[in-house]
């Protein structure tokens, strides 16, 4: 029986997941919509597990309703919108994101993050594969050619940030040398693909959880053999390290400082960012409704955004949706900071979070905030049960 609940516990987080990022998933040969079948199969799972809900904890109770009005807001914001057509599509994903919120708090009985981890394991093998395949066949130019880029094949950076996700994870682990290489390849892929938002954004995550989680590490023989054995490695091998993994990588790209006039990505954000700056001082009080922001960047009803989810929250909402989205994260991290401390499950959830945060105000929009929601949500739902247990 407890083998049964086992398995049906990871297909309620399998189906949720593949739910909330099946827009990455559009490119397999699948004759239904994923998000429709996906959708379906959460509702009939909701449905099962209504009878009993198990109450979130009251402090994160706020969090959640403060996600849920601003969603609430985004669709009230359809009244005196300036978008109709930008408006109709970003509506549909406003409700989405709801549904992200709602279902965990329903389905989720008992502690998920076993079969979230072995998720992300699978999940980061079938990429590592997958791209090195890519990579030995020269196939990683469709990401940075336009010409060549494929329809709905997911972008490097929706890619890159998934497997910094799943480095992340792999942290729970204990280092033996399967993880070693798991987390090296994940590395190597990373820097081929030449995602400086991943890169970086992992980074400062991986810089929060060694300081989060000092305590936990001690000195001892094994530690010191290993990090002599990796200086020597460097030392006698370094130029062929660098040679077989970074000579293609372009790390001018990376000084954001000196790329910013010669890069066109990054002078078209600030741009944008100018320009919503400027809607947002012409109408701070309730924005130019949902699916505006397309029209403030382009002149037109066209799918477009800031690539920032604080400033496009009040491009379309003004200050108090902005106030609104900051707060939410604010709460979040301030919240369960100590939590995070204590327990190394929630920690790892609660720097995901972090990494997906920094994401989003950095490459992303409203209409695919579900794929921040559900990292808070894990986070939410596993802490109902890992109150007061350190490991």
């Amino acid at each position: 029986m407890s083998l049964f609940t086992d398995k049906f516990t990871f297909f309620k987080v399998f189906i949720y997941f593949i739910f909330v990022f099946s827009g990455s998933l559009k490119w397999l040969p699948i004759p239904i919509d994923l998000t429709l079948l996906s959708l379906l199969f959460c509702a009939v799972v909701m449905i099962v597990e209504l009878r009993t809900i198990i109450p979130i904890k009251v402090k994160d109770r706020l969090i959640v309703i403060l996600i849920l009005i601003l969603s609430l807001i985004f669709l009230i914001s359809n009244f005196y919108s300036i978008s109709s057509i930008y408006a109709q599509s970003k509506t549909l994903a406003i409700i989405l994101n709801i549904f992200t919120v709602i279902y965990p708090i329903i389905v989720f009985k008992k502690s998920i993050f076993s079969e979230l981890k072995l998720l992300m394991y699978l999940i980061g093998g079938l990429m590592v594969i997958g791209l090195f395949y890519m990579y030995f066949n020269n196939m990683f130019i469709i990401f940075h050619d336009s010409e060549l880029l494929v329809d709905k094949v997911p972008t490097y950076l929706v890619i890159g940030i998934m497997l910094c996700a799943c480095f992340i994870f792999s942290l729970e682990s204990k280092l033996t040398w399967y993880v070693a290489v798991y987390r090296l390849s994940i590395l190597f892929l990373l820097f081929q693909l030449g995602g400086r938002g991943p890169i970086i954004n992992v980074v400062l995550s991986l810089i929060v959880f060694f300081t989060l989680n000092l305590k936990n590490y001690k000195i001892d023989y094994k530690t010191g053999f290993a990090i002599g054995a990796l200086f020597f490695t460097i030392l006698i091998f370094g130029e062929n390290i660098y040679t077989f993994a970074f000579q293609n990588v372009d790390f001018e790209r990376f000084n954001i400082f000196k790329a910013y006039n010669d890069d066109a990505s990054l002078s078209v954000r600030g741009n944008f960012l100018e320009i919503g700056i400027e809607s947002i001082l012409d109408h701070p009080f309730f924005g130019l409704g949902i699916g505006s922001s397309g029209f403030i960047l382009d002149g037109t009803d066209v799918s477009n955004y800031p690539h920032n989810l604080f400033v496009e929250s009040m491009m379309e909402l003004g200050i108090f949706g902005g106030l609104l989205y900051l707060s939410t994260y604010i709460l979040f991290f301030l919240r369960n900071y100590s939590i995070s401390r204590n327990n190394k499950d929630m920690l790892i959830l609660f720097i995901v979070v972090l990494l997906f945060y920094l994401e989003d105000n950095k490459s992303n929009s409203f209409d695919s905030w579900r794929c921040s929601i559900i990292w808070i949500m894990f986070f939410i739902s596993e802490k109902r049960y890992k109150v007061g247990i350190t490991n």
